[in-house]
This record gives structure tokens, C-alpha cells and sequence, in this order.
């Protein structure tokens, strides 16, 4: 998943009760339409988390 925001450690919490692992990744790339650099955010879940 990706977002506009900065990483946000409520919504990798909220990840981590449905996928055993989560990470987050702040991703800065040029952005020729703002004449800049623009940064996102990756959320990289794995494994959903399994009920017994």
C-alpha cells in the first residue's frame, strides 16, 4: 500500500493485527509536475496473521 502521508505508527499497528510482519518505507523521488522532489509512503504487510 502507499500514501501521501508520512509513515504513521497508529497504521502500522493496525496492520500488525491482521499481517505478522509489517514495514514502512519513506520513498523520495523527483516529481517534474511540482518542479521537485516529492516524498511517500510504502507499507509492505506479509503473511496474514492466522486464527487457530
Amino acid at each position: 500500500m502507499w500514501s501521501q502521508n508520512p509513515p504513521e505508527d497508529d497504521f502500522i499497528a493496525l496492520l500488525g493485527t491482521v499481517f505478522e510482519t509489517v514495514e514502512s518505507h519513506l520513498v523520495k523521488f523527483e516529481n517534474p509536475f511540482q518542479g521537485g522532489f516529492a516524498t511517500i509512503s510504502v507499507y509492505v504487510c506479509e503473511r496474514p496473521i492466522r486464527n487457530a
